[in-house]
């Protein structure tokens, strides 16, 4: 079983800022699924299933994002010795330019939603794709995260998540390794 994870916040107002580009990706793998299932976890969160492939989109705040995530373990009967190669999260980077992926194995990231994940399954070893924020010189962190994409970077948005896709399907497909190789060679 594979567990994907897309993390934001899910406030209307987070909606459209960067900090959420790892939901709006998982709202258009989403929106493809056909014949899914869909399993409540909790009051907040659903789990989507097609195969042997679940989608998460933890609906607790950022920074509590392995509570659904851990929950989402239990209902799979996930192992964390196998979370390395059947977890992908999805998030957002500010070390990369916008527009850019990276796809690692595993580490110990500032992203706070990351963070809550690993101390929630009790393990850094699970996949990460980071997507491409980019920084501003000069703006506050959090001002710049929540902040939105303008009109020239939606664009730029758009064709990250058409490829965020892609790299995802290949990890679903072919494993970790192969998506890293398309995720970290290509663009």
């Amino acid at each position: 079983m594979k567990l994907i994870v897309g993390l934001g916040n899910p406030e209307p107002k987070y909606a459209k800022t960067r900090h959420n580009f790892g939901f709006l990706v998982m709202t258009a793998l989403i929106e493809k699924l056909k014949d899914r299932q869909e399993t409540k976890l909790d009051e907040l969160n659903t789990l989507y299933t097609t195969g042997k492939t679940s989608y998460l989109k933890p609906m607790n705040s950022m920074n509590n994002s392995g509570l659904a995530v851990r929950r989402a373990f239990k209902n799979l009967k996930m192992n964390v010795l196998t979370a390395n190669a059947d977890v992908l999260v999805i998030h957002d980077n500010m070390d990369l330019d916008l527009g850019k992926c990276k796809m690692k194995a595993s580490g110990n990231d500032r992203h706070n939603g990351l963070k809550s994940i690993m101390a929630e399954i009790s393990t850094q070893y699970f996949v990460r794709l980071g997507l491409g924020i980019g920084r501003m010189e000069g703006a506050v962190v959090l001002d710049y995260v929540l902040g939105t994409f303008n009109d020239q970077e939606i664009l730029v948005v758009n064709k990250t998540i058409e490829r965020a896709c892609e790299v995802v399907d290949c990890f679903i497909s072919n494993g970790a390794n192969e998506a890293m190789k398309m995720c970290n060679t290509k663009g």
